[in-house]
């Protein structure tokens, strides 16, 4: 974490085509600007992502509920008049195409950010820990170390929850048509509504790189599998130490 040209110490070791000892103060504040500005740009990427997987699982959600009332918000003559269903089943049935078509865009422009993001954060989390079982407890790199790997726990935790999120979201769409009161509507709006479910049969996920779903299940291969590689990394450091 931190790199040592001579009796100074900086954040990053970093090659310049200078001696870094004889301007201490504005290579500092260069390493410094490089930290923050790409510290803010990963966070502000982070939450554009999260905000567009939290706001498409939210329109899954506006649509179940609307799904939910369509058979039972007429009274009187409106209830035996199915034009009024019909028409507002065809744009459910526009809105539901526009959900697919707006979680599509946001995992085919985010996949591969995420892909590298939690694959980089996996590796940072293995590779922290093990560190800080090596440094000092009583440190400045520890601290910065705990927080580091905290930080990427987090993400790596955000972008599974959110991703389930909208999974589930996905998923209650089938289940709002059947509790429609769908036996009380005619035989075109009945159509309809097994149009939605076949479309929604199947459950949007969001995919990291194309390879592997943002989902709790997928949170805790991620996590176990760092933890295999950690005590990997922890017997070879052992077996190095009592080498003769």
């Amino acid at each position: 974490m931190f790199g040592n040209y001579g009796s100074k110490n900086f954040m990053f070791l970093l090659w310049f085509p200078f001696d870094p000892k004889n301007y201490y103060i504005p290579v500092w504040f260069f390493e410094m600007s490089l930290l923050l500005s790409t510290t803010w740009f990963d966070i502000t990427m982070d939450n554009l992502n999260v905000l567009m997987m939290d706001l498409c699982a939210t329109q899954f959600e506006i649509l179940k509920n609307r799904l939910i009332h369509i058979g039972t918000n007429f009274t009187g003559d409106e209830a035996r008049d199915d034009k009024l269903r019909l028409r507002k089943l065809r744009k459910y049935i526009i809105h539901h195409n526009y959900i697919y078509s707006c979680s599509e865009l946001v995992r085919d422009t985010y996949s591969i950010g995420e892909f590298c993001q939690v694959g980089c954060s996996v590796m940072v989390v293995c590779f922290g820990l093990f560190k800080l079982l090596i440094i000092p407890l009583k440190s400045a790199q520890f601290l910065m170390l705990v927080t580091y790997s905290t930080t990427m726990i987090y993400q790596v935790s955000l972008y599974c929850c959110y991703g389930q999120k909208l999974l589930n979201a996905s998923n209650t769409i089938t289940e709002a048509c059947y509790m429609s009161r769908w036996n009380d509507c005619s035989t075109q709006v009945q159509k309809y509504l097994a149009m939605i479910m076949n479309r929604a049969n199947t459950p949007f996920l969001m995919k990291a790189g194309g390879i592997f779903s943002l989902t709790l299940e997928t949170l805790m291969t991620i996590y176990t599998s760092a933890y295999s590689f950690f005590a990997i990394l922890w017997k070879v450091y052992h077996s190095e130490d009592q080498a003769p």
